[in-house]
């Protein structure tokens, strides 16, 4: 399906540099809502694969968990500076995972902080953990613009989404994936949130070695 999207998207990106001083308003406004249509299916194919992937052909491995995270924020590291964000993260433990999914499980809770910022406040993001009996608990906390109580279960659902598209941008599956990488941890994730105060993203994985 990415094939065919990508040909639309270069195509439209090519009309709009040659042609768009020959088309009028609403020939310039059509090309730009197909550009953006098809960029933004192309994201939510691609948000889908990661979804449905979870899982496939992973090796259980001993994970770095402050190495994945130094990677996740290097790959966002444009984004933390747009928002002048604070990340705070402690020295964190290390337990056998999952790779590719804790990566995209972090990159997703930290995105979605970066995304929800009240914007009259610095952002600071806190990640910790908790080394408890038979597991780890890990949690991501922000001092976002927060989450209604009423949609702390719904959060959690593909396709979900608490703000309209041009509000904030976002596909609705991040949380659904995250929640999908911790059931294949044998683990929970939940949150607890106020308005206008803030978020704490709580996920549990099992503490075992790999025997």
């Amino acid at each position: 399906m990415q094939e065919p999207l990508n040909t639309i998207v270069n195509y439209s990106n090519l009309l709009q540099s040659n042609f768009s001083d020959k088309l009028d308003s609403l020939g310039q406004k059509s090309l730009f809502y197909l550009n953006q249509g098809a960029l933004r299916m192309s994201k939510l194919v691609k948000a889908l694969l990661d979804y449905l992937q979870i899982g496939d052909n992973g090796k259980l491995i001993l994970i770095n968990t402050n190495n994945e995270i130094n990677e996740v924020l290097n790959e966002l590291e444009d984004l933390i500076k747009t928002t002048n964000a604070e990340i705070i993260v402690t020295e964190l433990p290390n337990f056998y995972g999952y790779q590719k999914e804790i990566k995209l499980l972090f990159k997703n809770l930290i995105s979605n902080a970066l995304k929800f910022k009240e914007p009259t406040r610095n952002l600071i993001i806190e990640i910790n953990a908790f080394e408890k009996k038979g597991h780890i608990e890990f949690t991501v906390k922000d001092n976002g613009i927060g989450i209604p109580e009423d949609k702390f279960e719904d959060i959690f659902k593909v396709f979900k989404r608490l703000y309209r598209e041009n509000q904030i941008k976002g596909i609705g599956i991040g949380l659904a994936l995250c929640e999908k990488v911790i059931k294949l941890h044998k683990g929970k994730i939940w949150v607890n949130s106020t308005l206008d105060s803030g978020s704490i993203f709580t996920f549990t994985v099992r503490n075992h070695t790999k025997n």
